[in-house]
Parts: structure tokens; C-alpha cells; sequence
């Protein structure tokens, strides 16, 4: 069986639009405009969250705590149309809010961005992989939630989020997290498929 995208990946500020299920994403009460904008990112909540987070072997708890943060952050300039904290926490933001005379679009897109991740709860993270370059959070199935952040200069930058489902066999997991790296530039294929 072949994984199956629950969504539009949209890549930062190129907000991943996902359709998520309800039993694991909560919709903010507030209402938001879609914009079909083919890419890959997104964000979640701004609400105090307290992190304990159960991490297996694979993960680092002080890195999941980090991005959790970086993310919430992100959430929260989306949330309230800060693009100067969009672009700082960011890997890149999309071609809609590189562009001041598409200021109300780029808005509609933080809005979004909100509105599909506000649900995620820190909880529900508890898988950590990662190295130097890059790191991805990712939840369990079958209806995986994964968030992407590279590492500049030290900081933790939102990349994408991307959700999918998978089968017994765990395609999706193994093409979300493809550590190969073919260009043996240090960026995974999986992390760099993200990269406009």
C-alpha cells in the first residue's frame, strides 16, 4: 500500500494546509480564508503548554522541548500577522509574503497556517530525530503529524509540516524521514525535498 498525503504541504509561509482528523486536531474557535498555495509548512498553538514530553530512544527531550518552543513561537507571530517574527523564525517564507503589495493574502496565509495547526499538542510529539543540520518531530500513527525545522547559525528554524497516513509498513515514516543525503550537502532528502 502507498502512503496517503492528508493534505497540501505548504513550506513556510508556504503553510502546509493539511486536512487533519478531528480525534487528533482540535479547530481554534476562530474563522480563517484558504489560500490553495502548494508547498510545505505550518503552525501550531500559542496557548501556555506545559512539556513532558515521553520520548523513546530516538529522541532528545531538551531538543523536542526547543522545537516544541521555536514552534509555538512561529504559531504565535502567525497568529498575530508578525511577518518580521515570521521571516526571523523561519527557514523561508513563501513568494505571497516576499511581496508587500500582497500584504491582506499573506495574512490570509498566517491565518491558516493557525487555524490547521492550533490543535497540535506538545504531547503528541514524541518522536525526535536530528543532527547539526536539521530536525523533525513527529507524532504517532496511523495519522502522522510531522514538523520540520532546520538549524541556522545555531537557532532552530520552522521549515514544513507535513501529515500523512500510513499502513503496517510504515511508508510514511520512511519517506518523512529519509536521512540519505544524495548531494552529500548535509541536508537529508527528506529535509531538502522541502527546500523552494
Amino acid at each position: 500500500m502507498s502512503t496517503k498525503y492528508i493534505g497540501i504541504a505548504v513550506a513556510l509561509l508556504v503553510v502546509g494546509v493539511f486536512v487533519f482528523k478531528p480525534d487528533i486536531f482540535t479547530k481554534p474557535e476562530r474563522g480563517v480564508t484558504n489560500e490553495d498555495e502548494r508547498a510545505s509548512t505550518t503552525i501550531p498553538t500559542l496557548l501556555p503548554v506545559s512539556l513532558s514530553l515521553e520520548l523513546p530512544p530516538i529522541g532528545n527531550q531538551n531538543l523536542a522541548k526547543e522545537a516544541w518552543t521555536t514552534f509555538q513561537n512561529y504559531l504565535a507571530a502567525a497568529k498575530a500577522h508578525d511577518l518580521p517574527a515570521i521571516k526571523r523564525l523561519s527557514h523561508q517564507i513563501s513568494p505571497t509574503c516576499a511581496d508587500p503589495k500582497k500584504e491582506a493574502d499573506c495574512f490570509a496565509l498566517m491565518d491558516s497556517v493557525y487555524y490547521f495547526s492550533a490543535g497540535f499538542k506538545a504531547e503528541q510529539f514524541k518522536y525526535v530525530e536530528s543532527d547539526s543540520k536539521q530536525t523533525v518531530i513527529y507524532t504517532d500513527g496511523p495519522d502522522r503529524a510531522f514538523i520540520y525545522f532546520s538549524r541556522v547559525e545555531g537557532e532552530l528554524k520552522v521549515l514544513a509540516i507535513r501529515v500523512c497516513s500510513e499502513d503496517e509498513t510504515n511508508i510514511c515514516i520512511k519517506d518523512n524521514i529519509d536521512k540519505r543525503d544524495t548531494d552529500k550537502d548535509g541536508w537529508w532528502n527528506s529535509t531538502e525535498s522541502l527546500f523552494r
